[in-house]
């Protein structure tokens, strides 16, 4: 998951508005959360 699509190591206002569904796909449950604990497992390997 990237939500920094062109790597320019900032976000532009598209990549923010996309920001939320690409978080969301994370939610592995369907609960429209995100726990520290799914995303440190995804995130920080």
């Amino acid at each position: 998951m990237t939500i920094d699509k062109n790597n320019d190591q900032k976000l532009s206002s598209r990549e923010i508005r996309g920001a939320a569904k690409a978080l969301l796909k994370l939610d592995k449950n369907h609960d429209k959360t995100l726990s520290q604990d799914g995303l440190r497992r995804r995130c920080c390997r």
